[in-house]
């Protein structure tokens, strides 16, 4: 009770209200309270993370992990921060963020960082989880969850809503330990952190959303609602996003089964294990000891298909009955977690499913009568009792090593007094884990080896169906996988979904015999976790093996890791005792699965992994007087990866020189292509090396009958032994790097500067070729810019080079850019020269190119001229000539040209429909959805029209369609239900950007969508001048058909 004058406590942790002043402890949560003793330092970051932190060095110097990033934050922080105190924010802030730290504690995470407003956590780091997706979702959903409890009492307290939003995003990132021994932070960089914050800041208060790889990797135990593609700040392609909704129930409760994790993806076919489900179900069987209950252990390491095993023995049961407890490491210390699950899921079908709920209720603390463990006991065995009357029961205790204290009683308690029927207890478990999952049972026991190579291939095989040359890639597969199913299967999956060069490198690896270079990431969290739960020396090793990438000694593995006082051999047998490396009777060592050295291998940071492979090149180059062209191509390869470019590329000319006197000439091809590539990059130019692997190249090529290529290589090196630049070369590169800058990023200052970087550099060398795709590549950009001077004087040159080269195709393209820009000036009549000489080129070369490029020229012109019918026909013809010539940029101006014709015909419906199909085209192009906009104004649908032309000006485009879509926003805003005085404003804005840029038929045609808004509103005096206004413009131009349609406006 307070007494007068005291001012009650708010619990920072639970949120609780009214507590005593002289409160130390909350009486909900039992929270310190503020004047309470402080508590340690070490709270901030849990006992078990703590620990990766301050021990491992890796972690210490940073390291790349795959993870999952958290991102939280409160949905209108401002707005609390301007409604309370400054007090009372921090004591709310407090409260979420102690809601927070339990949530991600709880399921093995690490908040790494807090902000004013929200905080930043990661799954899978310090310490690798390979389940960290689901991990992270389970603790987004637990803060979500706890947050809108809370925000109930802020809003009682406080009187404003308090919500959460959260983003979630799985990937490889780098992480580094910061701080000192008492308070550890993480900093995590990369995409995957980005893409977080982009998610947490489109989702809505109280929703989180997850990108489609976290999706996918959690599997179906969330319910998940996709939300479609998004294009977030910042990324170049969109992503999909999922809205998190709820954890499903396990097993039977709603389809949490483990042989659907692979979500959304088919399951895998099951092969090669008949042995294994003949013994499984020989165990399930035959009677326990003395006639009780049966116990079985499936063991074997991750992936192997343990729990797959189990579920396809069961299918085999006639009339059987499973129920799943799927335990977790984050669940390991929360009494009776997994049967907790079960027992609130019960399966539909299964008798007992009320008694089920209220025993959940006891064990959940929601009733009064807790049962103590012999009531618990009695409880499930009378369950099991009810479910075995009719038929077997199968209780599948999946990752068994996890279970909690309280259920491993409650098992032995199941196992030493059984119930009456069928039951059996099948745990899975990991080799070398704790087997007391029934400290009273001993257990029958299964193991799972790799799948023989037969199997394997199946495996593979079944996955590449269809795809070209399945068999070599199924191999490629079952050499990564080394007979695991899972790893069999994701490798299987990525050559069958990546690009063809990924498939083609696998298939040149099968030939060698070499480890591929890159993992699938959805396997890379296993892999990590096994490879982190090694002892630091272990670790190291196994790193500086992977880097090795082949078998190799003692000797070997301390040149490039020493250990000073260790013993290697104890190091070696933690290796091999830990299944990560396997020895042979010489002494030499290698990973057991390849994919176990992709995992080590990408965990590596650069610089450690640069200082690795120097070593490596180092210690083989000493071990060879005179290296084979195998040598000499794994020497070049660590080099190369060490970022050592000049040894590297001698020793890859080496390898290359040596294969192709074996005349292995695909392989000396391929060395010296990366080292040809090596040479022209160096830091310092070494001309003399880079014409010897030139000439080197060539001639593989040649004996490749890839003649073309051949030729190719001598031209960029013919001068490369005297030392000149090839000049040329880099002004057609900037050309091309302008253009990308604008067409795929809208960068057009970029993009104009490179171009005419490039232009500048040819003209100096006599790259006619550079100088004319410079040229024509500015005269486009700017005219889309309003640049009009600049558009026209690029134009001209074109025209100039062309000529001069008598190159019909550049000059039509030439005359098209110079018409083009001609037309936005309303340049009327030299447009219609322009337009008149392409005609003539067309007549005289039947190029398609030549005739749709000048078409769609003439029809400009024409529909400037307010020819609507040449207009039409024009726009036909150079359509027509665009498709056989596959040239979509001048099929889309000849269908905007046919949907302007048909505006000025006054067929509205028909010019919509025009500028509809352009989304076929590109959508993404904000013209099209100006061009949309234009004609959903022509029929009405203002506010369509209005959205349209919006979502074009939000896509920054250049300047020219910027003011078109200015000027059909106005009006649309100022014809439609919305503010006349906010169109006008749009329309007056457009106009004077018009002006300032000379585009005069866009600005006469604000003026005419002015006169009309006017009109509307009942102004005639005003709607009278801009009709006036936009009339004289047309006028001026020479567009008299215009100007006759202006002054009926008014």
């Amino acid at each position: 009770m307070t007494t007068p004058g005291d001012d009650p406590l708010f619990c920072p942790r639970c949120g609780a209200a009214s507590l005593p002043a002289d409160s130390r402890y909350c009486f909900r949560c039992g929270a310190s309270l503020p004047g309470a003793d402080p508590a340690p330092e070490e709270a901030y970051t849990p006992e078990h993370l703590a620990g990766g932190v301050l021990v491992s060095a890796d972690a210490r110097g940073g390291e790349r992990k795959e993870v999952t990033v958290l991102l939280a934050d409160v949905a209108d922080s401002l707005g609390l921060a301007e409604r309370l105190d400054v007090e009372d924010v921090h004591a709310v802030m407090d409260g979420f963020f102690a809601i927070a730290l339990r949530a991600v504690h709880a399921e093995g995470g690490t908040v790494n960082q807090f902000r004013g407003d929200g905080f930043m956590a990661l799954f899978g780091a310090p310490r690798a989880r390979g389940d960290h997706p689901a991990r992270a979702l389970r603790a987004a959903l637990d803060v979500r969850d706890a947050t809108r409890a809370y925000g109930d009492e802020v809003l009682a307290r406080h009187g404003v809503p308090f919500e959460v939003r959260i983003g979630l995003s799985s990937g490889v990132v780098w992480v580094g330990a910061i701080g000192d021994r008492l308070r550890q932070d993480y900093t995590a960089e990369g995409r995957t952190v980005g893409l977080a914050a982009r998610l947490e800041a489109l989702a809505r208060p109280g929703q989180i959303l997850a990108c489609e790889t976290t999706a996918k990797r959690a599997g179906s135990a969330f319910e998940l609602r996709d939300r479609g593609a998004h294009n977030l700040r910042g990324l170049a392609r969109p992503v999909q996003v999922f809205e998190v909704l709820r954890q499903r129930p396990p097993g039977g409760g709603g389809g949490g089964d483990r042989l659907q994790a692979d979500w959304p993806r088919p399951v895998a076919p099951f092969v090669g294990r008949d042995v294994e489900v003949a013994a499984l179900l020989e165990a399930l069987r035959a009677p326990g000891e003395s006639g009780g209950v049966r116990c079985v252990e499936v063991r074997g390491e991750a992936g192997i298909g343990k729990s797959r095993l189990v579920l396809e023995a069961v299918r085999r049961l006639p009339d059987a009955v499973l129920l799943e407890l799927s335990c977790t490491e984050s669940g390991a210390q929360r009494a009776y977690r997994p049967w907790l699950e079960r027992l609130r899921h019960w399966p539909g079908g299964v008798p007992g499913g009320e008694a089920a709920a209220e025993l959940a209720q006891q064990l959940d603390g929601r009733l009064d009568a807790v049962p103590d463990p012999p009531g618990v006991a009695r409880a499930v065995r009378a369950l099991l009792e009810r479910a075995a009357a009719e038929r077997q029961v199968v209780v599948a205790i999946d990752d068994a090593h996890w279970l909690d204290p309280s259920s491993r009683v409650l098992v032995g308690a199941l196992v030493t007094e059984p119930a009456r029927g069928r039951v059996a207890f099948v745990a899975t478990l990991r080799e070398g884990e704790d087997d007391a999952w029934a400290p009273a049972a001993r257990a029958a026991v299964v193991r799972l080896g790799p799948l023989r190579d037969a199997d394997a291939q199946r495996l593979a095989g079944s996955l590449l169906d269809g795809v070209e040359d399945a068999e070599a890639l199924a191999d490629a597969a079952c050499l990564r996988g080394g007979g695991n199913p899972l790893y069999v299967e994701e490798v299987a999956r990525a050559l069958r979904d990546l690009p063809e060069a990924v498939r083609e490198a696998a298939r040149l690896e099968v030939a060698l015999r070499r480890a591929p270079g890159r993992l699938p990431e959805t396997l890379l969290g296993v892999v990590s976790a096994r490879i982190d739960a090694l002892s630091e020396r272990a670790k190291r090793w196994a790193e500086a093996a992977a880097v090795l990438a082949e078998p190799c000694d003692a000797d070997l593995l301390r040149e490039l890791e020493p250990l000073h006082d260790a013993d290697p051999a104890a190091v070696l047998g933690e290796l091999v005792e830990r299944g990560v490396l396997q020895g042979d009777a010489a002494g030499r060592y290698e990973f057991r699965h390849g994919v176990l050295r992709d995992g080590a291998y990408a965990q590596l940071v650069r610089e450690r992994r640069a200082a690795l492979h120097r070593r490596a090149a180092t210690a083989l180059a000493k071990r060879v007087d005179a290296p084979s062209p195998d040598a000499a191509s794994r020497i070049g390869d660590h080099w190369n990866r060490a970022g050592d470019g000049e040894p590297a590329a001698r020793h890859l000319l080496a390898a290359g020189t040596g294969y192709a006197a074996l005349r292995s000439f695909a392989e000396a091809a391929a060395q010296l292509r990366r080292a040809f590539e090596l040479a022209r990059t160096l830091p310092e130019p070494r001309p003399e090396l880079e014409a010897s692997i030139g000439v080197a190249l060539a001639s593989a090529l040649g004996a490749l009958d890839r003649t073309g290529e051949a030729a190719a290589v001598l031209e960029r090196v013919e001068h490369a032994g005297v030392g000149e630049v090839d000049r040329a070369r880099l002004a057609m590169a900037q050309v091309q790097a302008g253009w990308v800058h604008f067409s795929n990023q809208g960068d057009v200052a970029r993009g104009v500067a490179l171009i005419e970087r490039g232009v500048a550099l040819a003209r100096g060398v006599g790259h006619d070729d550079a100088e004319l795709a410079g040229s024509m590549y500015l005269a486009r950009i700017c005219t889309l810019d309003g640049d009009l001077g600049r558009a026209l004087s690029a134009a001209e040159r074109s025209i100039e080079i062309a000529t001069a080269r008598a190159d019909p195709v550049a000059l039509a393209l030439g005359r098209y850019n110079e018409c083009a820009a001609l037309c936005e000036a309303g340049r009327l009549r030299e447009a219609q020269r322009s337009a008149a000489q392409a005609l003539a080129l067309a007549r005289e070369h039947s190029h398609d190119l030549v005739v749709a490029s000048a078409y769609v020229a003439s029809a400009r012109a024409k529909l400037l001229a307010g020819d609507a019918e040449g207009a039409l026909a024009g726009a036909a013809r150079g359509a027509e000539a665009s498709q056989r010539a596959m040239q979509m940029g001048f099929l889309y101006h000849a269908i905007v040209t046919r949907g302007l014709a048909f505006l000025l015909q006054g067929v509205p419906r028909a010019a919509l429909d025009a500028f509809e199909s352009l989304r076929e085209l590109q959508d993404a192009w904000p013209s099209t959805a100006l061009n949309r906009a234009r004609g959903r104004l022509e029929v009405g649908d203002v506010d369509e029209a209005a959205r349209l032309a919006q979502q074009a000006l939000a896509a920054r485009p250049p300047r020219a369609i910027a003011a078109r879509a200015l000027a059909v926003r106005g009006a649309a805003v100022g014809l439609g239900a919305g503010s006349a005085d906010v169109g006008e404003a749009l329309l007056g804005e457009a106009v004077d950007l018009c002006e300032s840029l000379s585009l005069r038929p866009v600005q006469a045609e604000a003026l005419s969508f002015l006169a009309e808004v006017c009109a509307r509103r009942g102004d005639a005096r005003r709607a009278a001048h801009y009709a006036t206004r936009a009339q004289r413009v047309y006028l001026d131009c020479g567009m008299h058909v215009h100007a006759q349609l202006a002054a009926r406006t008014a």
